[in-house]
């Protein structure tokens, strides 16, 4: 046997409960964290967002410029697609509604945005050049 005594910290529960005690304290729930709750508008509003950032109608938060990236777009359209097909008789009707209404305007503003001169490339759109304003109204 060694001569070594052996150290044994009695203070690493109260320390460990201090510790349950904060997290405790601090915010759980999506609520509490100010998030709106989960939800299909919720979903559709948020995928709408980026597509609508893709096609330049939202500028980008970094630069503060309007750019286009429809391969983005298109993938996320494809989702949204994909959310329709997957859900279908499973939604309620205003939700069904929303989901087809807006998936109809994107895809509408989709075919609109011009193609960038680059393959995958961002440009810039001008000031009041055609396109820099979205007419898609989202609930």
């Amino acid at each position: 046997m060694s001569d070594r005594e052996l150290h044994v910290d009695d203070d690493w529960k109260s320390r460990a409960q201090a510790e349950k005690e904060a997290a405790a304290a601090q915010p759980h729930d999506e609520e509490d964290m100010g998030f709106p709750p989960a939800s299909i508008p919720l979903l559709i509003n948020t995928l709408a967002m980026q597509i609508l950032s893709a096609l330049g109608q939202i500028p980008d938060q970094q630069t503060g410029k309007a750019m286009i990236y429809k391969p983005l777009a298109q993938h996320l359209i494809d989702m949204l697609g994909v959310l329709e097909e997957k859900t279908k008789g499973n939604l309620t009707a205003d939700e069904t509604e929303m989901l087809t209404d807006v998936l109809t305007q994107l895809r509408i503003l989709y075919v609109q945005v011009p193609d960038p001169p680059g393959k995958g490339s961002g440009i810039q759109l001008p000031p009041g050049a055609k396109g820099s304003g979205s007419s898609i109204v989202l609930p």
